[in-house]
């Protein structure tokens, strides 16, 4: 996972806890990166994943409602690094772009990143479905990215997730309640 997800994460630990909590946190992980992180390289998730449940703990509560919060913050974090790609007229018009515009970007810029991928489909001009696939489980993340987005947009959403027997394959369902 890009190092720039990584220090947010940190990012947001220090504003909620502050400075000591978040070294004692780093210290107390026993991560192999030892807790520094380059916003271009590319670290093992589970660094990741292991400073979210350690967090999430001591925030009380669970790892989906810290990742959907983290998720929001994230959607606001890229808009401000890379407006650009927020230019699109509607939500749907962003998540639709998602895979084949921001993602292939993403993998040009940084040769050793593997974001998921999006795959959407416009069951009415208020209802979409986004299939979230990764190897990774943050469909909550992703589920907090895409209510952040909405926010950008000035849309309201209902969002729906809806895990598949596969547990890989995430189907999030974005109603535009607008």
């Amino acid at each position: 996972m890009l190092g720039i997800v990584f220090n947010e994460f940190l990012n947001v630990v220090e504003e909620s806890k502050g400075l000591d909590y978040l070294e004692d946190l780093l210290e107390s992980q026993n991560l192999s990166s030892g807790g520094a992180y380059s916003s271009l390289g590319d670290y093992e998730v589970q660094e990741l994943v292991t400073l979210v449940v350690a967090f999430s703990d001591e925030m009380n509560l669970s790892v989906d409602e810290l990742l959907a919060q983290f998720g929001s913050h994230l959607s606001n974090v890229f808009h401000q690094k890379y407006p650009e790609y927020f230019e699109e007229p509607t939500l749907f018009d962003f998540l639709e772009k998602l895979d084949n515009h921001i993602h292939e970007n993403v993998k040009k810029l940084y040769s050793t990143a593997s974001p998921p991928r999006f795959v959407t489909k416009r069951d009415s001009p208020t209802t979409m479905q986004l299939q979230y696939i990764s190897k990774n489980s943050f469909h909550s993340l992703a589920v907090g990215l895409v209510k952040g987005c909405a926010h950008m947009f000035k849309e309201e959403v209902n969002v729906d997730l809806q895990l598949t027997e596969e547990g890989t394959y995430i189907m999030i369902e974005v109603e535009n309640a607008a």
